[in-house]
């Protein structure tokens, strides 16, 4: 498996944007891999950021281009906001993890003496902040518990 570099800056796309599994920029063969990244979601009520693994990623060898699987990280946002209807979100970078000093591996990310390791992403001429789609009342609830959403996250 080709060794990808995540510590440079890329353009962020997701995968409703692109055809197949090639780069959208150079045609190239997309390798996958799962990385952490700092999700941002906006919902009724809250807004929230957090780290997560992005499930379903992948990273053109050739240019500075990372694809997102919309789908998964759109349920991330979903199991967040557990009990508040998700209406935006999108993905502030990536972080890296490698680049947290090994003494400071035990202590809280996110803090002044430990900051989050983020990488950003590459300007675009539009922000990617993307309309959540609407959970069905009789659909399976997003969370996974196994129940009807209008019988588990969706009771009001």
């Amino acid at each position: 498996m080709e060794a990808i570099d995540i510590t440079i800056e890329r353009r962020q796309y997701f995968n409703d944007e692109i055809s197949g599994f090639d780069c959208p920029e150079c045609n190239e063969r997309l390798i996958p891999k799962d990385q952490c990244v700092m999700l941002y979601v906006i919902a009724q009520n809250d807004e929230a950021e957090f780290m997560t693994n992005a499930a379903g990623s992948a990273f053109c060898p050739n240019c500075p281009v990372v694809v997102f699987d919309k789908q998964k990280v759109s349920r991330l946002a979903d199991i967040a906001m557990r009990h508040d209807e998700v209406e935006a979100f999108g993905i502030a970078g990536i972080v890296d993890l490698d680049a947290v000093p090994e003494e400071k591996a035990s202590m809280q990310l996110g803090t002044d003496e430990n900051p989050v390791p983020l990488i950003p992403f590459l300007e675009m001429k539009r922000q990617p902040i993307l309309a959540a789609p609407k959970t069905s009342r009789n659909a399976p609830c997003p969370c996974g518990s196994g129940k009807k959403y209008k019988r588990c996250c969706g009771r009001k």
